[in-house]
């Protein structure tokens, strides 16, 4: 076997030396890191940080601002995120592992040379995640495992916590409210005040360093202005203010420590949290002994950094945190691991409530995105396949949409390192993963073994009936598995394991974290743009060659694209690709949870022609059965098919003040017939559907949706519905009845010009459907006036 053209002998040889070049590259970071004092040490890196960010915003300002960034970057040594993150977590190690006393030196050209090795080290790891992969063949992925072990290794190896800080409150006072009476006991201290201090612990090292500058700016505009108004120099005029602000010089020491010996993590002074807890949070200086202890990858980033397991450092007699990011991955499960150890006799009662806590976590999370649902828990029934009883976690049912969640814990695959026992980092995600898939399967091919099936609930020991349930009753099906642990940089792997496959030929299993749904909730506040989204994210998970990094990188290519998995699809088409990744697309929800304003700033959205957001809030309000359908069906149009959708909805509307009803037809595929109807006038539901069936036989179509809108004089609709539409057979006599006005219908479509920039490259068959998804063939869309728009 051959990899770049080298032999097994050469790749050996290369693995070797990448070891020991990481080995002794660790060692020489972890000494050149205790020759530093470490508060100024852990302040220089957020400071070389925030010179980066400023020197990004200066050169994006124009040729002016890039030459100054330009000559800035010859006087300092800015870092991006991802390598001082790696840094930090080196620099916690270092301290973690070392007992010697702290240093009492601080050499800014030592810090360059610690930046430089850091760099090194990182780059050693990339090639060594990529060189230790090169030979593997077979395993649990078949031919894609060594590409699958490579994307392991170097995801475990860099993640570096994309978390928004702005939800560390939310997440721990949900996360931790089934142990809310044990934490109270052992730390003094329940789940909502937990949550709160972890929050102040996120806000100070997200805003620390900015309040600390406005504060020194605010008292250097007071002493300035005291000087000019007294005309005397700027020493007179501290004293003066001094004298009258006498905790002032306290506050400016205090605003300096804030900036230059790291105090923006100092949680000794940012928490009431308990000193108890905070000791199960952090390792004492030289606490842990195994990170760089003899042995295979000694020291190097392959190995399972302390910070992963205990995010916080003691320095001295205070507690500190050197990056908020390993704050929240890891203090959830180091607290609960030690609630269990000071608790010993709790573990049982631990494990029922964490399993009621996942379990429910999908509904109570998204709360608003499912009211109304019917939910059942722990709903049992016949094995298809045994004839044994067996149970799945929770069923939602809304609407048509139907969603069943299994819930799986498994700190391991997210501590133990790929790099060490890839085997077993494989069996613990198919611990987490598979076992969920197989329950889902099982699920929906009980669901397929009968027109309809019951379903039961174990009450005192008797299985009791509670509903009667048919596959062909719900247009979406989703199965999902839902972790507990952050789950990001692993999921990629699980579209490639050989046996997920789409349940039942069709339903494509999703993947995620309770971590996820909190920021679901909040971009995706409706159930129609929520299971919208989740039929787009179902997609693309069917798609095993397409590649996103996080459940962010989805959700932000849904909010920047909408159907982001037609345009995978036509980016494979055609082509011998057998990969093909998406990156950065989280940028968009980045930037609102990073915004110093955030909670003030309307969070990122599609944009929707504002008749098409009135029609879509006329379904949701109105809440009638079908209205999830209508509204996925407006939704499933591109931009520019919703703007000329919005256009005339708004000029039907407005001719109201002369009819009492008006209708039109759009699209072709699926039609969507809309009758708009004047408040105060009963429709004809009869017309309705008339018109409509004859619609969809006059395009071909076997089934249409249509949505009748009251509009009032205002402008505004009191209410919108779905009505269900039965399209005959041909050949019956109704399909004869209503063929007569299916021309006339067919006639009154909407065509939807495209803009230039959205033209494909390539143009479909006369008889594909139109790139505009319109729904309508493209010779009867963009291909009969192609050139003209």
């Amino acid at each position: 076997m051959t990899f770049m053209g080298l032999s097994d002998d050469k790749l050996d040889e290369m693995e070797a030396s990448l070891k020991a070049e990481m080995v002794a590259t660790a060692a020489q970071l972890r000494d050149l890191i205790l020759t530093q004092r470490p508060r100024e040490m852990i302040s220089y890196l957020w400071h070389a940080l925030l010179r980066a960010q400023y020197l990004k915003e200066e050169a994006e300002k124009g040729a002016k601002g890039k030459k100054r960034a330009d000559r800035e970057r010859k006087h300092i040594q800015p870092v991006d995120l991802e390598q001082a993150q790696f840094l930090f977590e080196y620099i916690h190690a270092a301290l973690a592992s070392s007992d010697a006393p702290e240093s009492e030196d601080f050499d800014e050209a030592r810090m360059a040379d610690i930046l430089k090795l850091s760099e090194s080290l990182w780059m050693l790891g990339t090639q060594y995640c990529m060189i230790s992969s090169a030979r593997t063949t077979g395993g649990a992925f078949g031919d894609k495992t060594a590409d699958v072990e490579f994307r392991a290794k170097s995801h475990w190896f860099m993640i570096r916590g994309h978390r928004y800080q702005t939800l560390e409150g939310e997440f721990y006072a949900a996360a931790l409210a089934p142990h809310d009476d044990v934490c109270r006991e052992i730390y003094g201290i329940g789940a909502a005040e937990i949550g709160a201090e972890m929050q102040a612990i996120s806000d100070s090292m997200r805003l620390g360093h900015i309040r600390a500058m406005d504060a020194i700016y605010g008292q250097f505009q007071a002493v300035t202005g005291i000087a000019d108004e007294k005309g005397v120099e700027m020493a007179e005029a501290l004293e003066l203010w001094a004298a009258e602000h006498p905790d002032g010089k306290e506050q400016a020491r205090d605003a300096f420590r804030e900036l230059f010996s790291a105090d923006t993590g100092n949680l000794s002074k940012h928490t009431q949290l308990p000193r108890i807890l905070l000791e199960d949070l952090a390792y004492d200086r030289g606490g842990n002994t195994e990170f760089f202890s003899p042995g295979a990858l000694c020291g190097t980033p392959m190995r399972t950094l302390p910070v992963r397991i205990k995010p916080l450092i003691k320095l001295g007699d205070e507690f500190f945190a050197v990056d908020t990011s390993f704050v929240r991955d890891v203090s959830y499960r180091a607290l609960l691991f030690h609630l269990l150890r000071r608790k010993p006799d709790y573990k049982a009662t631990f494990e029922s409530r964490q399993k009621e806590f996942s379990e429910n976590a999908f509904v109570e999370i998204l709360s608003e995105q499912t009211r109304g649902a019917e939910v059942y828990r722990e709903v049992y029934y016949k094995d298809p396949d045994t004839g044994q009883w067996v149970e799945n976690d929770t069923l939602l049912l809304l609407d048509d949409v139907l969603a069943l969640v299994e819930a799986k814990s498994g700190a391991n695959a997210t501590i133990a390192s790929p790099a060490i026992d890839f085997t077993r980092h494989v069996r613990d995600v198919q611990e987490l993963v598979a076992k969920a898939y197989k329950q889902c399967s099982r699920f929906f091919r009980y669901l397929a073994s009968a027109p309809e099936v019951p379903l039961y609930n174990l009450k005192e020991g008797n299985y009791v009936e509670v509903k009667r349930i048919r596959l062909d009753a719900y247009r979406l099906l989703f199965p999902i598995g839902l972790t507990v642990e952050s789950f990001s940089p692993f999921s990629a792997m699980c579209k490639s394991l050989p046996d997920i496959d789409p349940i039942l030929g069709k339903h494509p299993f999703i993947s995620m974290s309770i971590d996820d749904l909190f920021v679901l909730k909040r971009l995706l506040p409706s159930a129609g743009e929520f299971f919208h989204y989740l039929s787009v994210r179902q997609a693309v998970a069917g798609i095993k060659e397409a590649h996103l990094y996080d459940e962010i990188d989805h959700l932000g290519s849904y909010i920047s694209k909408n159907r982001f998995d037609m345009i995978l699809r036509e980016q494979l088409a055609g082509k011998e690709a057998t990969f093909l990744m998406w990156d950065g697309f989280c940028k968009i929800v980045d930037d609102y949870f990073g915004s110093l304003e955030w909670e003030k700033a309307t969070p990122p959205k599609q944009q929707r022609h504002p008749e098409v957001e009135k029609l879509l809030t006329a379904l949701r309000k109105s809440n009638e059965l079908g209205w999830l359908a209508a509204d996925h069906n407006v939704r499933d149009l591109s931009r520019d098919a919703q703007s000329s959708l919005g256009e005339m909805l708004g000029r039907l509307r407005e001719s109201l003040a002369e009819h009492t009803r008006r209708w039109f037809l759009f699209g072709e595929e699926k039609p969507l017939f809309v009758w708009v109807q004047r408040i105060g006038h009963p429709a004809d539901y009869e017309a309705i559907k008339g018109k409509a069936a004859a619609a969809a036989i006059g395009m071909n179509a076997k089934e249409a949706v249509a949505v009748l809108v009251f509009a009032e004089p205002d402008g505004s609709l009191s209410r919108a519905v779905h009505v269900p539409i039965l399209v005959p057979d041909a050949g019956t006599p109704e399909f004869d009845a209503l063929a007569a006005q299916a021309k006339e219908i067919a006639d009154r479509k909407i065509i939807i010009p495209t803009p230039k920039e959205e033209r494909p490259k390539k143009l479909p068959g006369q008889n594909q459907p139109c790139w505009c998804r319109s729904g309508r063939k493209f010779k009867n869309c963009h291909g009969q006036s192609w050139g003209k728009h």
